[in-house]
Protein backbone atom coordinates (compact mmCIF):
# COMPACT_ATOMS: atom_id res chain seq x y z
CA UNK A 1 0.00 0.00 0.00
CA UNK A 2 1.34 3.43 -0.88
CA UNK A 3 0.93 5.93 2.10
CA UNK A 4 0.33 9.49 1.49
CA UNK A 5 3.43 12.04 1.96
CA UNK A 6 0.15 14.41 3.96
CA UNK A 7 -2.67 13.11 5.56
CA UNK A 8 -3.87 16.88 6.29
CA UNK A 9 -4.64 19.29 3.94
CA UNK A 10 -2.14 21.63 2.69
CA UNK A 11 -2.68 25.16 1.69
CA UNK A 12 -1.33 26.20 -2.07
CA UNK A 13 -2.70 29.05 -4.39
CA UNK A 14 -3.17 28.44 -7.75
CA UNK A 15 -5.37 29.62 -11.05
CA UNK A 16 -8.46 28.33 -12.99
CA UNK A 17 -10.26 28.45 -16.24
CA UNK A 18 -13.99 30.44 -15.43
CA UNK A 19 -16.32 28.64 -17.81
CA UNK A 20 -19.69 30.03 -18.07
CA UNK A 21 -22.23 28.99 -16.46
CA UNK A 22 -20.67 25.19 -16.43
CA UNK A 23 -17.70 26.06 -13.25
CA UNK A 24 -14.11 25.94 -13.29
CA UNK A 25 -11.20 24.26 -15.28
CA UNK A 26 -7.63 23.77 -15.33
CA UNK A 27 -5.73 25.80 -17.76
CA UNK A 28 -5.16 22.27 -19.46
CA UNK A 29 -9.24 22.37 -20.02
CA UNK A 30 -10.20 19.76 -17.39
CA UNK A 31 -13.04 20.16 -15.12
CA UNK A 32 -12.96 20.59 -11.20
CA UNK A 33 -16.42 19.08 -9.83
CA UNK A 34 -18.39 21.20 -7.32
CA UNK A 35 -17.87 19.77 -3.61
CA UNK A 36 -15.71 16.91 -4.96
CA UNK A 37 -12.20 16.68 -4.35
CA UNK A 38 -10.38 17.10 -8.03
CA UNK A 39 -8.75 13.84 -8.28
CA UNK A 40 -5.10 14.02 -10.45
CA UNK A 41 -4.53 11.85 -13.32
CA UNK A 42 -1.71 10.85 -15.53
CA UNK A 43 -2.07 12.92 -18.58
CA UNK A 44 0.64 10.26 -20.35
CA UNK A 45 -1.64 7.60 -19.56
CA UNK A 46 1.13 5.62 -17.87
CA UNK A 47 -0.13 2.64 -15.28
CA UNK A 48 0.77 4.78 -11.47
CA UNK A 49 -0.86 7.47 -9.59
CA UNK A 50 -0.40 10.90 -9.93
CA UNK A 51 2.00 12.50 -9.30
CA UNK A 52 4.77 10.15 -9.79
CA UNK A 53 8.37 11.20 -8.95
CA UNK A 54 8.85 10.29 -12.22
CA UNK A 55 6.27 11.76 -14.64
CA UNK A 56 5.29 15.81 -14.90
CA UNK A 57 1.72 14.47 -13.54
CA UNK A 58 -0.63 15.57 -11.23
CA UNK A 59 -2.47 18.62 -9.92
CA UNK A 60 -0.18 21.75 -10.19
CA UNK A 61 -0.33 24.86 -7.34
CA UNK A 62 2.31 27.74 -6.89
CA UNK A 63 3.49 28.51 -3.21
CA UNK A 64 1.31 31.34 -2.76
CA UNK A 65 -0.22 34.19 -4.63
CA UNK A 66 3.10 35.75 -5.81
CA UNK A 67 4.89 32.73 -6.48
CA UNK A 68 2.17 32.73 -9.04
CA UNK A 69 2.84 35.96 -10.63
CA UNK A 70 6.58 34.64 -10.42
CA UNK A 71 5.74 32.14 -12.28
CA UNK A 72 3.28 33.46 -15.20
CA UNK A 73 0.22 32.27 -14.45
CA UNK A 74 -1.00 35.29 -12.40
CA UNK A 75 -2.96 37.13 -14.80
CA UNK A 76 -5.56 34.22 -16.03
CA UNK A 77 -8.88 33.62 -14.91
CA UNK A 78 -9.23 33.77 -11.48
CA UNK A 79 -7.14 32.37 -8.69
CA UNK A 80 -6.97 31.56 -5.12
CA UNK A 81 -5.91 29.11 -2.26
CA UNK A 82 -6.31 25.32 -3.29
CA UNK A 83 -6.12 22.67 -0.14
CA UNK A 84 -3.95 19.76 -1.38
CA UNK A 85 -3.53 16.45 0.15
CA UNK A 86 -2.61 12.82 -0.54
CA UNK A 87 0.62 12.55 -2.57
CA UNK A 88 2.46 16.36 -2.95
CA UNK A 89 5.66 16.31 -4.46
CA UNK A 90 7.70 19.78 -4.57
CA UNK A 91 8.48 21.18 -7.79
CA UNK A 92 9.75 23.91 -9.61
CA UNK A 93 6.71 25.35 -10.08
CA UNK A 94 5.64 24.97 -6.58
CA UNK A 95 4.03 21.30 -5.93
CA UNK A 96 2.00 18.59 -7.75
CA UNK A 97 -0.50 16.52 -5.66
CA UNK A 98 -3.22 14.04 -5.87
CA UNK A 99 -5.95 16.13 -4.69
CA UNK A 100 -7.05 19.51 -4.43
CA UNK A 101 -10.07 21.70 -3.65
CA UNK A 102 -10.55 25.25 -3.99
CA UNK A 103 -10.68 27.12 -0.32
CA UNK A 104 -11.44 30.49 -1.88
CA UNK A 105 -11.82 32.19 -5.55
CA UNK A 106 -10.47 35.59 -6.57
CA UNK A 107 -11.82 37.54 -9.21
CA UNK A 108 -10.61 40.45 -11.02
CA UNK A 109 -13.09 43.50 -10.99
CA UNK A 110 -13.13 43.49 -14.99
CA UNK A 111 -14.65 40.02 -15.14
CA UNK A 112 -17.59 40.99 -13.49
CA UNK A 113 -17.80 44.04 -15.66
CA UNK A 114 -19.63 41.97 -18.68
CA UNK A 115 -23.14 41.77 -19.13
CA UNK A 116 -25.39 41.27 -16.02
CA UNK A 117 -27.27 37.53 -17.00
CA UNK A 118 -23.61 36.53 -18.02
CA UNK A 119 -21.91 37.50 -14.87
CA UNK A 120 -24.76 36.58 -12.54
CA UNK A 121 -24.45 33.12 -14.25
CA UNK A 122 -20.86 32.82 -13.61
CA UNK A 123 -21.45 33.80 -10.16
CA UNK A 124 -23.78 31.51 -9.42
CA UNK A 125 -20.82 29.11 -10.61
CA UNK A 126 -18.73 29.69 -8.85
CA UNK A 127 -21.37 29.88 -5.69
CA UNK A 128 -21.84 26.33 -6.75
CA UNK A 129 -18.17 25.39 -4.58
CA UNK A 130 -19.36 26.66 -1.43
CA UNK A 131 -16.18 28.64 -0.63
CA UNK A 132 -15.48 32.51 -0.04
CA UNK A 133 -15.29 34.72 -3.31
CA UNK A 134 -13.29 37.58 -3.08
CA UNK A 135 -12.96 40.55 -5.64
CA UNK A 136 -9.43 42.07 -5.97
CA UNK A 137 -9.37 45.54 -5.69
CA UNK A 138 -7.26 45.62 -9.23
CA UNK A 139 -7.47 43.99 -12.51
CA UNK A 140 -3.80 43.51 -12.65
CA UNK A 141 -1.94 41.14 -10.67
CA UNK A 142 0.23 42.62 -7.85
CA UNK A 143 1.02 41.03 -5.00
CA UNK A 144 -0.12 42.95 -2.12
CA UNK A 145 -3.91 43.89 -4.28
CA UNK A 146 -6.95 43.84 -1.50
CA UNK A 147 -9.42 41.75 -1.55
CA UNK A 148 -13.06 42.44 -1.37
CA UNK A 149 -15.44 39.83 -0.02
CA UNK A 150 -18.55 39.00 -2.61
CA UNK A 151 -19.68 36.44 -1.84
CA UNK A 152 -19.00 34.46 1.73
CA UNK A 153 -20.07 30.73 2.80
CA UNK A 154 -22.86 30.66 5.40
CA UNK A 155 -23.90 34.44 4.50
CA UNK A 156 -24.45 34.80 0.93
CA UNK A 157 -23.70 38.10 -1.38
CA UNK A 158 -21.29 40.97 0.62
CA UNK A 159 -22.99 44.30 0.57
CA UNK A 160 -19.46 45.98 0.92
CA UNK A 161 -18.40 43.88 -2.44
CA UNK A 162 -21.87 44.65 -4.03
CA UNK A 163 -20.78 48.32 -3.33
CA UNK A 164 -17.21 47.48 -4.28
CA UNK A 165 -17.95 46.43 -7.73
CA UNK A 166 -21.16 48.86 -8.70
CA UNK A 167 -18.24 52.01 -8.02
CA UNK A 168 -15.57 50.07 -10.21
CA UNK A 169 -17.85 50.00 -12.87
CA UNK A 170 -18.75 53.76 -12.44
CA UNK A 171 -15.11 54.62 -12.76
CA UNK A 172 -14.61 52.61 -16.00
CA UNK A 173 -17.43 54.67 -17.68
CA UNK A 174 -16.39 57.88 -15.95
CA UNK A 175 -12.77 57.48 -16.64
CA UNK A 176 -12.12 55.63 -19.59
CA UNK A 177 -15.49 56.55 -21.41
CA UNK A 178 -15.30 54.80 -25.23
CA UNK A 179 -11.39 53.74 -25.98
CA UNK A 180 -12.14 52.75 -29.34
CA UNK A 181 -9.41 55.02 -30.44
CA UNK A 182 -6.54 54.12 -27.81
CA UNK A 183 -4.34 51.04 -27.41
CA UNK A 184 -4.55 48.53 -25.02
CA UNK A 185 -2.19 48.21 -22.44
CA UNK A 186 0.33 45.72 -20.86
CA UNK A 187 -1.40 43.65 -18.60
CA UNK A 188 -5.17 44.33 -19.91
CA UNK A 189 -7.46 41.49 -20.39
CA UNK A 190 -8.80 40.46 -23.82
CA UNK A 191 -11.42 38.67 -24.36
CA UNK A 192 -10.94 36.38 -27.90
CA UNK A 193 -14.92 35.87 -28.87
CA UNK A 194 -15.63 31.73 -29.19
CA UNK A 195 -12.38 31.16 -27.11
CA UNK A 196 -11.69 32.44 -24.00
CA UNK A 197 -9.64 35.53 -22.25
CA UNK A 198 -6.33 36.52 -22.92
CA UNK A 199 -3.90 39.06 -21.22
CA UNK A 200 -1.47 41.64 -23.08
CA UNK A 201 2.09 41.38 -22.93
CA UNK A 202 3.19 43.70 -25.26
CA UNK A 203 1.45 46.87 -27.41
CA UNK A 204 3.41 47.51 -31.13
CA UNK A 205 2.13 50.13 -33.18
CA UNK A 206 0.22 48.08 -35.67
CA UNK A 207 0.24 44.70 -33.32
CA UNK A 208 -0.64 43.51 -30.16
CA UNK A 209 1.05 40.37 -28.19
CA UNK A 210 -0.63 38.38 -25.99
CA UNK A 211 -0.80 35.26 -24.35
CA UNK A 212 -3.46 32.95 -24.15
CA UNK A 213 -4.04 29.93 -21.50
CA UNK A 214 -0.24 30.42 -20.64
CA UNK A 215 0.33 27.93 -24.01
CA UNK A 216 0.62 30.18 -26.96
CA UNK A 217 1.73 33.17 -27.76
CA UNK A 218 -0.61 35.19 -30.55
CA UNK A 219 0.35 38.34 -32.29
CA UNK A 220 -3.36 40.06 -33.32
CA UNK A 221 -3.49 43.02 -35.78
CA UNK A 222 -4.57 46.61 -33.94
CA UNK A 223 -7.00 47.08 -36.56
CA UNK A 224 -8.68 43.38 -35.03
CA UNK A 225 -8.91 44.72 -31.79
CA UNK A 226 -11.59 46.85 -30.66
CA UNK A 227 -13.14 48.26 -27.19
CA UNK A 228 -16.71 47.14 -26.24
CA UNK A 229 -17.88 49.54 -24.29
CA UNK A 230 -21.01 47.48 -23.02
CA UNK A 231 -18.73 44.62 -21.84
CA UNK A 232 -15.95 47.57 -20.78
CA UNK A 233 -13.45 45.03 -22.19
CA UNK A 234 -11.00 44.52 -25.27
CA UNK A 235 -11.96 42.12 -27.64
CA UNK A 236 -11.36 40.78 -30.74
CA UNK A 237 -12.78 38.17 -33.42
CA UNK A 238 -9.80 36.48 -33.84
CA UNK A 239 -6.61 34.86 -32.36
CA UNK A 240 -4.21 36.01 -35.35
CA UNK A 241 -0.82 34.01 -35.75
CA UNK A 242 0.30 32.31 -33.05
CA UNK A 243 3.61 30.24 -31.37
CA UNK A 244 3.63 27.30 -28.91
CA UNK A 245 4.94 27.94 -25.35
CA UNK A 246 6.98 25.02 -24.27
CA UNK A 247 5.57 24.89 -20.25
CA UNK A 248 5.81 21.40 -18.26
CA UNK A 249 2.86 22.98 -15.60
CA UNK A 250 0.44 23.25 -18.70
CA UNK A 251 -0.06 19.35 -18.40
CA UNK A 252 -1.45 20.49 -14.03
CA UNK A 253 -2.73 23.95 -13.98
Amino acid sequence: MLAPDYISPFTAYRTWHWEIPTGITSLNSVSWTPREAHVAVCRNNRPHIAPDLGCTCGIYAAKHWKHLIDIGYGGYGIHGEVALWGIIEECRLGYRAQYAYPKFFCVPPMMLTMDMKIAEAGMEALIAYNVDIFVLASSKPQPNVEKVPLWVKDFGYSAQGIDFVGKYIQRLYLFKGDRADENPEVGDRLCIKGVGIAVVKSVAQNEVTITLFNQTIHRIPRERITWNFQNNRWESDTTGSSVALSRAAARGF
